[in-house]
């Protein structure tokens, strides 16, 4: 279930990046008091000689809203500016600021100056010793995103990362944010830290990295083109985990801009894989692809008796996003039946609404 949960974040992770889009942020709401203090109290806080006040007046400012924010982001600045090998701040204040400036300056306009020494502390926070600390750091560099665009060599750089996987996954995710231009294609110098993602030891990044490429847009240098479909290639054939194959048959055939029957047959054919964790995530892959996979659609219709409920519900979304409107009564009759499960029956309703708005078009 686990590897579900996560192959399914990463199917939603790419689906509507465009140049200079960044992770969507919560939305906002008008919050004069948390825990009946306003904001001037909670900045305040933020000066503490406690740090677990520190940390905490931080967390707390994030719940105000955008414009109190323009109040805490200087004073949290001057906070982590302290920072030093010799003269510590905290953990819990470097990891709860270094979260909270990923939030503030994802704002639409960041003051430059601001936004500069922002950029500054992350720069330093990258090479924090608590890998945590590392990990928000490049994290929140993708949620500031094309402002960010300077820091693409030191997330290249997170790659890299020897304590933590998790660490490397997220500079992957990041230079998608940074990077990706459907147009032109990644900043080539960006492309060694992709490929480096596909021969890492931990399957999750290597299928970040996969996914990336395809979502980067296509180089239009030749040369440099055909060593990315080559790598990707050589995924989609040779890596030891199905998941990463499916997820480079993926991106092949989205990169390609075609429906690339060589690519689009192994992830049919992995519907029939043992493992019901294989045949999910082949589902979700023909869904992700949407009407490029419309011709699997009788493929997907034959898996909807699969012993398996996660299975069962990955084809229903996929028969609804691939447009296979020939099974809308199929999908119609699992929703209304009462002795489906309710994951499966809320997965048939949407689908069944796609199909009919397809119809209508």
């Amino acid at each position: 279930m686990f590897r579900i949960a996560a192959v399914s974040f990463l199917f939603g992770f790419v689906t509507s990046l465009v140049v200079g889009q960044t992770p969507s942020s919560p939305k906002e709401k008008v919050v004069t008091e948390v825990q009946g203090r306003d904001v001037d109290f909670w900045v305040g806080e933020i000066k503490s000689k406690d740090p677990s006040r520190r940390g905490f007046a931080i967390q707390n400012t994030l719940k105000f809203g955008a414009e109190p924010w323009s109040k805490a982001l200087p004073v949290v600045l001057a906070e982590l500016k302290k920072h030093s090998a010799t003269t510590p701040v905290d953990v819990s204040v470097r990891l709860h600021g270094t979260t909270a400036l990923g939030v503030y300056l994802a704002k639409e306009k960041p003051d430059p100056k601001l936004l500069k020494e922002g950029m500054l502390i992350l720069k330093t926070m990258l090479k924090d010793s608590q890998a945590i600390v590392r990990h928000r750091a490049v994290t929140a560099l993708g949620q500031i995103g094309y402002e960010a665009r300077p820091m693409i060599s030191d997330v290249m750089e997170m790659v890299s990362d020897k304590q933590s996987w998790e660490i490397r996954q997220a500079a992957i995710h990041t230079l998608v944010y940074l990077g990706a231009d459907p147009k032109i294609g990644p900043p080539v110098g960006m492309l060694p830290a992709f490929y480096k993602g596909l021969s890492d030891s931990t399957y999750q990044v290597r299928m970040s990295s996969a996914q990336a490429l395809g979502m980067l847009g296509v180089p239009l240098d030749p040369v440099i083109k055909a060593t990315m479909f080559q790598r990707l290639e050589t995924a989609a054939k040779s890596d030891p985990d199905p998941q990463v194959q499916i997820t480079a048959h993926v991106s092949l055939v989205i990169a390609k801009g075609t429906t690339a029957p060589e690519n689009i047959g192994p992830i049919v054919k992995s519907l029939s894989h043992k493992d019901p964790t294989i045949r999910a995530y082949s589902a979700m892959g023909l869904g992700f692809l949407g009407s490029r996979a419309k011709g699997t659609a009788d493929v997907l219709a034959g898996r909807l008796s699969d012993s398996d409920t996660s299975v069962r519900v990955a084809v229903v979304t996929a028969l609804g996003k691939v447009g296979a409107t020939d099974t809308l009564s199929q999908l119609e009759k699992i929703a209304e039946d009462s002795s489906s499960d309710d994951e499966l029956k809320t997965a048939a309703k949407d689908a069944v609404k796609l199909l009919r708005k397809r119809l209508k078009e």
